[in-house]
């Protein structure tokens, strides 16, 4: 099938097509349904290599091949990176808890 069929099908442009392909830009949710609609096969399966792919607010309109779409999460890997990222942010976040209460605690002395 040539890229003008499948873009027929898929009812997107070519260039969107192309440029899923060369990894320049990534397909929406519903377009992700009608490919999975078209080759008959479920998100899961198509995004098996990807990893932290969340569809808990994804509106699924008929698709044939999600299952349980209203919630679903999908974690195959979690990179050094992002888990290294995550507890950065969260030391970050406890810090300013810190920083906050001493302020607060600061701003109740001098008020009395």
């Amino acid at each position: 099938m040539s890229q003008e069929q499948l873009a027929l099908e898929l009812e997107i442009s070519k260039t969107a097509l192309v440029n899923w392909e060369n990894n320049k830009s990534k397909p929406s949710i519903d377009n992700l349904m009608k490919i999975c609609d078209f080759y008959e096969t479920d998100i899961y399966s198509l995004l098996e290599d990807v990893s932290n792919v969340n569809f808990s607010n994804a509106q699924f309109k008929g698709s044939n091949y999600v299952i349980n779409p209203n919630n679903s999460t999908i974690n195959f890997t979690n990179s050094p990176e992002i888990v290294n990222s995550l507890l950065d942010n969260q030391n970050k976040i406890s810090n300013l808890f810190v920083q906050q209460t001493k302020l607060f605690e600061k701003l109740l002395k001098e008020s009395k």
